[in-house]
């Protein structure tokens, strides 16, 4: 099985790749998922970080998702050298993989398995990092060895097979999707899935740090619906079944109003809180208390200083741009239109993507080609493939803009995305030309810390250092319009910088944690946020107070 990359760069994992950033790099930062640094790291840290990074090769490379909240990678190392970033690998040690991210695209294609895993939890637990190791110690031991037991005794008897036998070869990821795929062969009915529950509430490990094995339970659970889950619970369920429906619940991560729909509202309010009540007794409160606002959810209520523009029904957008005060994005296979509240469905994605809004029309790539549609969907002049010499022409406009520049120690560009390449691509394809804000893209970075943007400026023009009154969330920037998302304690503020100027511009404080923040657009006189509030992604509009002017300098 190899897994298909969503990105359309990068090669396969290779050890080279690793070993010479290492080299290359001076000293570095261990962070956590939110990128809040963990301890510093120098030269003699990096090299004894090398033995532990070693991967495998000759191994397909695999998608194995992590299990941090809201699927932020769990560690990660920033490398640096004395000219500028080095690189970043993001660490995922209870599955025993990493992932390399680069600095503007992804290097690799996936995740690579570690050689050694043992040694970099070790290296881990010795710059203060132990979590990993004492969850592996532990699982481990005698008590995970018990564990083991008891929760293969808890396997339905109509789905034993030969893949229940060694520990080890439950704790292989390969082997898990096998097993996952051998069961599937035995049909889905009323009793099986009474036996998945109850096997899903046996596991011992806590909910958020837990052993791989335990959630082969939920690659099974995968087929039954919300009404099916409702008709297992309601003959006498003991409190092990309904755990493991509240364990089903909670590894499914934020729900969208179209999930939420279909696995939580089939379910009554009686079972709701028999599940919550079972949760809290086999589990802990803190699971429980967090299960409840997913069965329960609130009614969305717009944070303050925002208006809503609308809201997805799969939980996640793709590839968003902005028109006006509106966000055309792909919405599963709908491109839509979200403004006012309301969501308008423009077409189906037959193939390519949404690329761009021109003049109120929008930019939709079809079979090489490019389509204009209007805000109804109506396709109103339709453009030929690209041929050659455009595509080669268009490639260096791009190219002339978002070549990086130096940046300072552990900094981090604010180069185009994948995404805005292609847009502005396609633009210079119809020859538009790059939009104007594209010439400061890839010549301003982030400092260290996220505490200042500095400002390469024109060739020859010495860098300018525009002080932020707020760390800046990395993963929450408009890079075309050098719009970053400040972290506010609890909540967030979005900072403008004026193109061709130094003058900063702020919001109020909005109650949105940065880390909850899918993606930001600018407006010539907004934000517009993709947030997740757990309820199932939604676009805000956020207006630019005009603050005070904060000038260049050092916070």
């Amino acid at each position: 099985m190899r897994f298909i990359n969503p990105y359309p760069y990068g090669h396969p994992p290779r050890n080279e790749d690793l070993q010479r950033a290492l080299a290359a790099s001076s000293r570095g930062q261990l962070i956590d998922g939110g990128d809040r640094a963990l301890a510093e790291l120098d030269r003699a840290a990096l090299e004894a970080l090398g033995p532990a990074l070693e991967i495998f090769e000759d191994k397909p490379y695999f998608d194995e998702r992590c299990r941090a909240p809201r699927r932020q990678p769990q560690l990660g190392i920033v490398l640096a050298a004395e000219g500028g970033p080095a690189g970043r690998v993001d660490l995922y040690p209870e599955n025993r993989s990493i992932y390399w991210r680069g600095l503007d695209w992804k290097q690799w294609c996936g995740w690579a398995e570690l050689r050694d895993d043992r040694a970099l939890l070790e290296w881990l637990a010795a710059h203060g990092v132990p979590e990993p190791l004492e969850d592996v110690t532990r699982w481990n031991s005698e008590e995970g060895e018990r564990a083991r037991t008891e929760w293969r005794k808890a396997i339905p008897p109509n789905l034993k097979g030969p893949w229940c036998g060694p520990v080890d070869r439950l704790l292989d990821p390969w082997h898990m999707l096998e097993a996952a795929a051998w069961i599937r062969q035995a049909g889905a009915n009323m009793r099986k899935a009474r036996g998945l529950l109850e096997w899903y509430g046996a596991g011992s490990g806590p909910f958020a740090r837990r052993p791989d094995y335990e959630f082969l339970p939920r690659l099974l659970l995968g087929r039954f619906s919300g009404e099916d889950l409702q008709r297992a619970l309601q003959s006498q369920p003991s409190d092990q079944m309904l755990a493991g429906a509240g364990r089903y619940i909670l590894d499914a991560g934020p729900l969208s109003p179209g999930a939420h729909a279909g696995y939580v509202e089939p379910i009554d309010a009686r079972l709701r809180e028999a599940i919550v009540g079972a949760v809290r007794r086999l589990a802990s409160g803190e699971d429980a208390d967090l299960l409840r606002e997913r069965l329960f959810p609130a009614p969305f209520v717009p944070p303050e200083h925002t208006a809503l523009v609308g809201a997805s029904s799969t939980l996640h957008l793709r590839r968003p741009v902005a028109d006006g005060n509106a966000v055309v994005a792909v919405d599963f296979q709908d491109i839509v239109r979200l403004e006012g509240g309301a969501r308008t469905v423009l077409g189906k994605l037959l193939g390519d993507a949404v690329l761009a809004v021109r003049n109120g029309r929008l930019l939709v790539g079809k079979g090489g080609g490019v389509q204009e549609l209007d805000a109804r969907g109506n396709v109103v002049a339709v453009h030929p493939a690209v041929t050659p010499e455009q595509a080669a022409a268009a490639r260096a406009i791009t190219a002339a803009w978002s070549a990086p520049a130096a940046a300072p120690a552990l900094g981090e560009p604010l180069g185009p995305t994948p995404e805005e390449r292609e847009a502005f691509e396609a633009l210079a394809h119809l020859g538009l030309g790059a939009p104007p804000s594209a010439r400061a893209v890839g010549r301003d970075h982030l400092e260290a810390g996220g505490r200042a943007i500095v400002r390469r400026g024109e060739a020859g023009a010495p860098p300018r250092r525009i002080a932020l009154p707020g760390r800046a969330a990395l993963l929450t920037f408009s890079a075309s319009h050098l719009v970053l998302a400040l972290d506010a304690g609890g909540a967030c503020r979005i900072a403008w910088v004026e193109e061709g100027s130094d003058v900063l511009r702020l919001s109020p404080p909005i109650r949105i944690a940065p880390r909850a923040l899918r993606f930001l657009l600018a407006t010539d006189d907004a934000a517009l946020l993709g947030v997740d509030l757990d309820a199932g992604e939604v676009v805000l509009r956020v207006g630019m107070a005009c603050a005070d002017v904060e000038r260049p300098g050092r916070p």
